[in-house]
């Protein structure tokens, strides 16, 4: 699914190919920060490193923005198809 999103959007051109990038990191964000909820204070250092990978996440997520990223016009529902593929990606990852 990640590969047909990536190359989907980069023959879109550089606007679809950053909100891609930046749809993908705020579904991962939400992921993870779902995550560290769930852990128990016996995996503080699992904790950490999720936090830590949480945190680039949104580092990516902003240079996509800083890079042309954008949800006006038709972007707003290549937002929301990126967003569910994603959230579908994640949902078999969990089951697998």
């Amino acid at each position: 699914m990640g590969v047909t999103l990536g190359f989907g959007t980069a023959m879109l051109g550089e606007k679809a190919a950053m909100l891609c990038t930046a749809s993908v990191e705020e579904v991962i964000d939400g992921h993870y920060k779902d995550q560290t909820y769930k852990l128990g204070k016996d995996e503080e250092e699992l904790k950490k490193k999720i936090m830590k990978f949480r945190q680039d996440e949104l580092d990516h997520k902003d240079i996509a923005y800083d890079n042309g990223a954008t949800k006006k016009g038709l972007y707003g529902v290549l937002d929301k198809i990126i967003k569910t593929s994603s959230r579908i990606a994640i949902t078999i990852s969990e089951k697998v």
